[in-house]
């Protein structure tokens, strides 16, 4: 029910389109604040909103969107892949969401005003879609060419550098344009010498939606090598090693 949204408490005072919203449970999770998934769809105009065992899946403007506990993806239309910055979880018996990831999801933009604990959200600023599924695919086929020979945390360290990159603003901020750039010379050899093309294992798709929901082996790295003479040896700092691989910052 509707109702048993409400009434909460709130880390912050929500304003829809600068219309103050009856109160969304929401809290803060290690300095993010997160929110009650359902009562954030309800207020937002969802049409419907379906909760099962951890996950919540809702109809907004004709599309589906799925949330899922320790995930920190929203699957629209089951093809769209949205990233946020921390997993789903369960708070109170009730699958909450980062703030973040819920205003992207719902085509949405916000304004924190963080000294009074308010945040403004605006509709229809236009669906932010991160990844594709072809784009997953290319990422798998990446990881199965740099290290199909590595054990599964290898693996998730090589897909965690390729996410690492979305996220810079020295590199492109897509999946695609990340794997095939050449703006600083070719960036990863397999995407030019045909590997790229390979059949991905199943544990390489593993490793990439383990990445993609939020584990993390090397940091903030944003380079790995298999040699250990290397322009990033070089250029950048050392952090550890994995397997047969480097990782630098």
């Amino acid at each position: 029910y509707a109702a048993d949204c409400f009434n909460k408490e709130s880390a912050v005072e929500l304003y829809v389109d600068d219309s103050m919203v009856t109160p969304v449970e929401s809290m803060e999770i290690d300095g993010e604040i997160f929110a009650c998934i359902k009562s954030f769809a309800v207020v937002m105009g969802a049409e419907s909103v379906k909760c099962d065992q951890g996950s919540v899946t809702v109809q907004y403007n004709s599309r589906s969107i799925e949330f899922k506990e320790q995930s920190r993806l929203a699957i629209v239309d089951g093809y769209y892949y949205i990233i946020g910055s921390g997993q789903c979880c369960m708070e109170n018996n009730t699958l909450v969401a980062p703030m973040e990831l819920l205003y992207r999801a719902f085509s949405s933009s916000v304004y924190e005003d963080a000294e009074n604990s308010r945040m403004y959200i605006t509709t229809g600023a236009g669906l932010d879609e991160d990844l594709t599924a072809d784009e997953i695919q290319l990422l798998a086929r990446l990881v199965q060419a740099e290290a199909g020979n590595q054990s599964l945390e290898g693996k998730i360290a090589v897909a965690n550098v390729v996410i690492n990159r979305i996220d810079s603003s020295y590199f492109p901020s897509t999946i695609s344009g990340i794997i095939f750039d050449t703006n600083s010379g070719i960036q990863f050899t397999t995407a030019y010498n045909g590997a790229i093309y390979n059949t991905p294992s199943d544990e390489c798709y593993e490793a990439v939606y383990d990445a993609l929901e939020g584990t993390n082996m090397v940091g903030n790295c944003l380079f790995f090598s298999s040699t250990a003479d290397c322009w990033a040896s070089r250029n950048r700092t050392l952090m550890l090693t994995i397997g047969d691989h480097y990782f630098y910052a």
